[in-house]
This record gives C-alpha cells, structure tokens and sequence, in this order.
C-alpha cells in the first residue's frame, strides 16, 4: 500500500483504523481460531494462507485502502491516471495498470469502484 508522504498523517490513521475493524469482526466471526486451527490442527498453511487472504488481505486492501487510493486516480486524456502509480495508465480490457511502454504492469485497485460510479474528475463517488 503506498501513501504520499504528505497524505500520510491524515490518511494514514483512517487506513489503519479501518484495518483495525476489519480483523475485530474476523476475530468475533471465528476466523482467527480457523486459521490457527488449519495450521497447528490440519498442518494446511496454503488453505490459511487462502482464507486469511479472503478474510482479511483483500478486505483491507479493498475497503480500508480503497478510498485513498481512488481519490488519488483521475480521467486524463481519456485514460485513467493514478498519482500513485506515476508513469502507469488503467488498462480496463486485462484488469491491470500498464506503464507506457506496455512492457510492464501491476495488479492494484481498479481506478474507480466496479459498478461504475465515479465523479466528472474520476474518482470514486461512494467511499466504503
């Protein structure tokens, strides 16, 4: 997860709060106790690995990380831009941000939320 530096003292106690909420209602469900169980019970580290990832990676990459990252993407010259990814534009077709020169990508948040709402500029309408 990347935060400018200058957005770090705003943003970054709201991410991490978020995060905070995330793992408590993971706890309070029971997911906590299956993870160790798969691994000191079932000695199966890929599937805790699969349901930590399901249960608490993505959440907190999608719904605490998100909003920031959205507001950082905008619409320039008929392709989306993100200041987090400098050099890097949305390819919507493979799913990825590409750099310019198409020989390189990386697998971060879509540039606006999947149902399609965003403002004029680009950026999400409806945090999360």
């Amino acid at each position: 997860m990347i935060i400018l530096t200058a957005d770090q003292a705003e943003e970054l106690p709201k991410i991490v709060s978020e995060i905070q909420k995330i793992i408590d209602q993971e706890t309070a469900a029971g997911t906590m106790k299956e993870i160790s169980r798969l691994i000191f019970s079932k000695f199966d580290v890929d599937q805790a690995m699969d349901l930590a990832a399901e249960k608490l990676a993505r959440p907190a990459f999608e719904k605490a990380y998100g909003p920031y990252f959205r507001k950082k993407c905008r619409l320039q010259e008929g392709k989306y831009v993100c200041d987090l990814l400098p050099g890097m534009t949305w390819n919507e077709e493979n799913g990825v941000w590409m750099a310019a020169d198409g020989m390189s990508f990386t697998l971060m948040l879509p540039p606006i939320q999947r149902d399609g709402k965003e403002k004029e500029n680009g950026n999400q309408e409806n945090h999360e």
